[in-house]
């Protein structure tokens, strides 16, 4: 059964016993955007300068392809710290609705 945050784990092991979860994974990620963010910078400086060199369609599609690449390669600082967060626990209770739980219910 799957445990929740804050549970000990399957047979009292604590979520920190993991090492692929919270060692390997985030280092893989800090890896990628040292790697990638700078490859993937250059090649946009390359497509972008490679006017006539390279066919319109396809310059086109490998300049959005790259841009693709730098803008995920900027969110995975974000997807490292969701690990750590979530294996720091629940934070603080989040700020009361304004509106009661049956208000949020449709139909």
């Amino acid at each position: 059964m799957n445990g929740s945050v804050g549970d000990p784990g399957v047979g009292g092991c604590s979520p920190w016993d993991d090492p692929a979860r919270f060692i390997v994974v985030p280092t893989a990620y800090a890896l990628a955007l040292g790697l990638g963010l700078p490859a993937n910078v250059a090649a946009l400086a390359v497509f972008v300068r490679s006017g006539r060199r390279l066919g319109q369609a396809l310059r086109l599609y490998l300049l959005n392809l790259a841009l693709a690449d730098v803008l995920f390669t900027l969110t995975l600082p974000l997807w490292s710290a969701g690990r750590w967060a979530a294996a720091l626990g629940p934070g603080p209770p989040p700020p009361a609705s304004p509106l009661p739980p049956c208000a949020w219910r449709t139909g």
